[in-house]
């Protein structure tokens, strides 16, 4: 007997074996991504446990200044950490009075691992700088000289990624974006009824949907790469000045 297999049910069959592909593969994809896990940024500089000079809570506010050590000490001896309920700020003590000094506020946190870095710019500088606000999760701090009166003495702190490494991360992100695109357009077809599943079968809508979804993965993937090269480093200073003694 000759049974006549209309076009959409190919059309409609082939997506389906399409979507389990997709299910495995986004199951892969995240295996990856978890092995790989996500880039961050890696240090030149590893962390130093500075001198607590001295402590104090005044208004709610736990003050902590601590010694620097190194280089850093020829150019800001001292720096408070101010923890309150709302943020944590950070203010540093010029040793002189400088053009221009440009230094980086790294970040820690209780396990000693950074978890920020900024990049701080005190033009004709006072005693002390302004109040710098850094990430309220922030346990201890270390100061990286980047460059004095036009004198460079780090050009940076953060060890860049390398560019093959970004692209594969950035690939397999764009990858498993495009399969959860998918899955959750064919489970929103399927709830949609059967005449919706024929309409979109028999149609080209299901091509163009398809091309949509590989050019919003593409995008995904130059947003990824352009994201994961930029630098975490921030200007974030100003504010009220500090008194250190």
């Amino acid at each position: 007997m000759y049974v006549k297999i209309h076009e959409y049910e190919v059309a409609s069959e082939f997506w389906n074996i399409f979507l389990i592909i997709a299910i495995a593969a986004l199951f892969i994809f995240l295996i990856l991504l978890f092995i790989i896990k996500p880039l961050k940024n890696e240090y030149y500089h590893p962390f130093h446990n500075d001198i607590l000079f001295k402590e104090y809570k005044e208004a709610g506010v736990l003050n902590q200044i601590f010694s620097t050590y190194g280089e850093t000490n020829n150019y800001i001896k001292r720096y408070a950490l101010r923890k309150s309920s709302f943020d944590t700020s950070v203010v540093t003590n010029y040793v002189g009075n400088y053009s221009v000094i440009d230094y980086y506020v790294v970040s820690y946190n209780k396990r000693g691992k950074p978890i920020s870095a900024l990049l701080v710019t005190e033009r004709k500088n006072d005693k002390s700088s302004r109040i710098i606000s850094v990430k309220k999760s922030t346990y201890r701090v270390n100061i990286i000289i980047k460059s004095v009166d036009g004198m460079e003495i780090n050009k940076n702190i953060i060890r860049p990624q390398a560019i093959g490494k970004i692209r594969i991360y950035s690939a397999l992100v764009a990858f498993a974006s495009f399969n959860v695109f998918y899955i959750v357009s064919r489970i929103a077809i399927l709830f949609a009824g059967d005449f919706y599943v024929k309409f979109y079968n028999k149609t080209s809508w299901n091509f163009f949907a398809f091309l949509a979804m590989i050019l919003l993965s593409l995008l995904i993937y130059i947003f990824t790469v352009i994201k994961l090269r930029k630098k975490n480093s921030k200007n974030r200073n100003g504010g009220l000045e500090y008194e250190f003694y």
